[in-house]
This record gives structure tokens, sequence and C-alpha cells, in this order.
């Protein structure tokens, strides 16, 4: 949901209500950096570069920029520190970390293709290997206990691997394509039928292929179909919607899901100036607004009444700074300005909201201040977003994980990226 307050009465309200400063309890980095060549003057990269937490914030699992990975607990102690220099085989010259946590496992790769896999409750190593048939292990996906990571081979072809935690091993997975991972769910197979896993373990066979949407929703659709089918990975049901119009190679569509409701953004090939868009109510069967511009992003959200609404951040056909519009499903619709999307909603349905330029306001669900954190809200997440993109936090609200790459006010940090640990009133 969007702020939709001035930004002048929120930050009037927050110094009226000046609820305490959050609590630091942790500040976690690294010394180490390393210089950095590519294409261009170097430059120097510094402090931690990849992290992963356990939902609980017990512990914090980072790679620095030179490659020292470090195992915390939730108040900044250090459990155990592996120092592992580079080693010949991977691609080198670029800092490029990754961290994961699964269960109790922690995941760590650094140097490319160093493989570290720890046992998060004592630090204890469990693997450490290089992945000599990889120059890169790029990205890891989680569906259940299952861990899947795409890498680069030796030749630089991109590879689906599982990732086996008891012994570091890299397995072939038949059929999974990487781009066809979901929230709680992926989906297998290179021709019908195709076969969808939930997380919970269970899967069914499905006629077509399925790109994941959202934790709920799964699409499909062929270039020149005036169709679109919508999967609920829930129940397992296909539902079939008629876009409205002939599509070709050209036609762009954004499926749209607002709690239940269904709704695509259709855009046509672009003109000059733009391409001609239509909002359409799958649900309804019914274009409610159109528009002429570049489409940037496009999203489904209910509005601070509950209500389906279609966002949509564009860029003017006459050029100048994007703009977000929020378009309702009777086809009215706003220009959000920047000043309002300085809120991004937090479990529990706490707002983090904008305070000043180097200071946020967290608000409980019914507005209530709970305290006060001397960043910019940007920190959390980046402007066209509505929920936390980067920090973390505890089911109960109560400790935040807060990444920095800016020094706060009084303090220097050096360039490092640093993490903090934040702790304010839990839930209520």
């Amino acid at each position: 949901m969007l702020n939709s307050l001035p930004i002048a009465l929120t930050l009037a309200a927050a110094q009226a209500e000046a609820p305490p400063m959050a609590t630091r309890i942790a500040r976690i980095t690294t010394d180490e950096c390393v210089s950095v060549h590519l294409h261009e003057e170097p430059w120097s990269e510094c402090g931690v570069q990849a992290v992963a937490t356990n939902a609980d914030l017990s512990r914090i699992l980072t790679v620095g920029s030179a490659g020292v990975i470090q195992l915390w607990d939730g108040s900044g102690r250090e459990i155990r520190r592996i120092d592992w220099p580079d080693q010949p085989g991977g691609a080198h010259g670029f800092p490029d970390g990754r961290a994961l946590i699964v269960g109790t496992t922690g995941i760590a790769v650094n140097h490319s293709n160093q493989l570290l896999l720890i046992d998060i409750a004592d630090g204890r190593t469990l693997v450490q290997r290089t992945v000599a048939e990889a120059m890169t292990l790029d990205e890891f996906r989680v569906a259940g206990d299952r861990v899947f990571v795409q890498m680069s081979d030796r030749g630089w072809q991109r590879r689906t691997r599982e990732l086996g935690l008891a012994d570091g091993s890299l397995a072939d997975a038949p059929g999974v394509d990487f781009m066809r991972f979901g929230q709680g769910y992926w989906i297998a197979g290179g021709a019908a039928p195709f076969t969808v896993h939930r997380a919970d373990g269970t899967s069914f066979a499905s006629p077509r292929p399925c790109q994941p949407h959202d934790a709920r929703f799964c699409t499909s659709r062929l270039p020149d179909e005036r169709s679109l089918h919508v999967l609920d990975v829930r129940s397992g049901a296909w539902r079939s919607f008629d876009l409205g119009r002939d599509t070709d190679g050209a036609t762009i569509v954004h499926p749209a899901a607002a709690g239940e409701r269904m709704f695509a953004l259709v855009c046509s090939r672009a003109i000059a100036g733009g391409q001609p868009c239509a909002v359409r109510d799958l649900e309804a069967g019914r274009d409610v607004h159109a528009f002429v511009a570049f489409v940037l992003r496009a999203s489904g959200a209910l509005d601070e009444q509950g209500r389906p609404e279609v966002r949509v951040e564009m860029r003017p056909p006459s050029g100048g700074p994007a703009e977000l519009r929020s378009i309702a499903a009777d086809g009215s619709f706003r220009t959000v300005t920047l000043q309002e999307r300085r809120s991004l909603e937090v479990p529990g349905g706490r707002r983090l909201v904008a305070a000043g330029e180097r200071e946020s306001l967290l608000r409980d669900r019914d507005g209530a201040p709970v305290a006060r954190f001397p960043f910019s809200y940007a920190a959390c997440g980046i402007h066209w977003l509505t929920e936390l993109a980067s920090c973390r936090v505890t089911p109960d609200g109560s400790r935040w994980l807060v990444p920095l790459s800016e020094p706060l006010e009084g303090e220097e940090e050096g360039g490092r990226s640093v993490l903090l640990v934040y702790a304010v009133p839990p839930l209520r």
C-alpha cells in the first residue's frame, strides 16, 4: 500500500511524536578491500559483499570483498572466521561473493568458484572445496529442502546443478529451467507434460510451461495468442483470459495480480514517443485504462482500503522523469509523487516511512510511532518498491539487519559497506 500523506505532513508528524531511537546492538563489517580493474579506472571494493541470515537473525553469514567468510551471532559476536585466499581455476579479478542459509547449513562462495558449507550452530566446516568444473557459481535458488545453483562451466556455458548439502556435490538437474523458479515452487521439464513442484513436497503435471509471476500465480502465453493462461499454484487449476486484441511478437503482456483479482498490462508495438498500452481487468474481460508511454515496471497491489489496483512506472512520451500511476479497477487513476512513495511495508503490518533525508520512522499497523532509525528509508528499499528490498526483519519485528553503503551521520566508514543490527519493540 502507498502512503498517501504529503511528505510535509509525514515529516511534521514524525517530529511531533519523536519516538525513541532504535537501539543499535551490532555493527558488522570487515577491514578488507580489493582493487578492481574492469575496462576503466580501477576502484576499491571494501567491507561486506554478501550476507545471509536465518529467520530470527541469531546467525549472520558474511563474505568480505577479499574473500574472508565470517559467521556471527545476532549480537555481532564472531563465531567463526575463515580466511580462504583465491585459488587458481576460477574467474579472477572481481569480487563476487555469495551467501545463503538453508535450515542449519550456511553456504558461501568466494573468488567465483570456492564453495564452503558450514553448520551455523557452531561454525563447524562441513565442506570446503574449489569447484573445478565451474568458472563461476552465480546464483542459488531454494525449493523446499533442495538447493539449485546456476553456474558457468569451463567453456562459460550456463548450467544448472543441484547442490548436495551433505557433501557439496553438484549433480545434474534434468529438466530444471532456472528461469522458472517461483516463490515456493519450481517448474521442471523441457516438453509437456511439465511438472510443478511445491515447497511442501507435493507436485502435479501441467500441460503448459509456466513463467512464475508471484508466490501464487504462474502464467503462460504464446507470442500470437489472444489469451493469457494463469495457473493457481495452490489449487493446480488453470484459467484462460481473453486479452481483447490480436497480438504479435512485439506485444508485451505484464500480468498483475492484485490480491485475488488478475489484471494485465498489454502494450503494443512502440510508436514515436512511446508504446500504446492498456490496463485490462481480466476477470471482467474489459480494458479499464489506456495510455501511451514507455513502461518501466508494472505490478498489482491493494490500496489503503484493500481495493485492487495496478501500479505502472512509466516514462512519459515527452521525456522527463518517470512517474508512478496507480490505476483502480474502475479505471480511475492518480499519479503518485516520489514523496508519496517514501513508505515501505514491513512484516506484521508495520510501515517504514521517511522522516528526513537521514532518518526513518517505523509505524505500527494503527499508525502509532514505534521507533526512529538514523538512516534514510532508502537503505531498506528502492523508490519504486513498496516492500523491503534489502533489510531483514524477524517475524516478531523486534530485530532489524540493515545494510549500509553510506556512513551514518557523524560516523566515517572509510568507504566500507557495513551491516547494522537494531532492536525495536516487538509486534503487539
